[in-house]
């Protein structure tokens, strides 16, 4: 869920169910000014919207876009996740325009993009881990 984030959708955790769910931002703000036309909002989103408004308590936003730095993860997979000739040419990757874009180009031209994804899956993971700890959630 850290992955695929969109700014108008919120990854909410419900501490009561230990389930990772998504509501549009544009119908929480609704429920939360009481806007609605019961007939206009019959569906599950709308109802957890207002859940969500109701009980704040109860959920927990993920780590957003802007938690995760990703341009960190890509540096320190430079620096320490591949041979340091091929961390040479992913760190110039980095710099100037489309930096994002030329580092996977660069990544996959030099034959570490599966390394790459396996890093950055690995680095999601110990940002989750590390959110969920932090409201001492339990990790099954």
């Amino acid at each position: 869920m850290l992955e695929f984030q969109m700014d108008d959708y919120w990854p909410l955790l419900d501490m009561e169910t230990g389930e990772v769910v998504s509501v549009s931002a544009d119908l929480v703000r609704e429920a939360e000014a009481e806007e609605e036309d019961e007939e206009e909002y019959e569906d599950e989103e709308w109802e957890l919207a207002k859940l969500v408004v109701a009980d704040w308590q109860r959920f927990r936003r993920l780590p957003t876009q802007f938690d995760v730095n990703e341009w960190e993860i890509m540096r320190q997979f430079a620096l320490h996740g591949v041979p340091e000739r091929v961390g040479e040419q992913l760190e110039r990757a980095l710099h100037g325009k489309g930096a994002f874009r030329y580092f996977k180009d660069t990544a996959r031209r030099l034959g570490v993009e599966q390394d790459w994804y396996a890093y950055r899956t690995m680095a999601l993971e110990e940002i989750a881990r590390a959110w969920g700890d932090d409201l001492g959630v339990e990790w099954v």
